[in-house]
């Protein structure tokens, strides 16, 4: 009898390990915010770029790969607004910010130069899948030629 009580009561303790353990929402890995913060407005077709507190960026830039075809790739470089402190990106059809064409799903991925390092390249948190991308020949500049 000891036994069997001995046993349910320890059934009882790992229930409440799992269940505490289970609860408390969040799951995953959180968003690494080191290099800058991502937001994407999706009705505005805009990505914003917000450095950390702490560096000041040169230079940002993205690369937007086709999710169909990894082959195709277009670039596009973010604009500074002095006002904000952020960098901006415009994804509309009538954004002059890529060099390239594009028609597609493409997954993003955002590149930042800091000041103080002019040499090293930093990749900022993970890809961004951005529908139904249009751009075509914009003209935009190129970015910097390292990655």
């Amino acid at each position: 009898m000891r036994i069997a009580h001995a046993l349910s009561l320890l059934l009882a303790v790992i229930a409440v390990v799992l269940i505490a353990g289970c609860s408390g929402g969040g799951g995953g890995t959180p968003q690494d915010t080191s290099n800058g913060v991502i937001t994407n407005n999706t009705t505005l077709q805009q990505i914003t770029y917000t450095p950390p507190a702490t560096r000041q960026a040169y230079s940002v830039y993205a690369y937007f790969t086709n999710v169909m075809d990894s082959a195709q790739m277009v670039s596009a470089t973010f604009h500074y607004d002095t006002g904000s402190g952020k960098w901006t990106l415009d994804y509309s059809p009538t954004s002059t910010q890529f060099n390239g064409n594009a028609s597609g799903n493409y997954n993003m991925q955002v590149w930042v130069i800091f000041s103080d390092n002019s040499e090293q390249t930093l990749q900022v948190g993970s890809p961004v899948l951005i529908e139904n991308l249009s751009v075509s020949n914009s003209g935009g500049p190129p970015p910097p030629p390292w990655q």
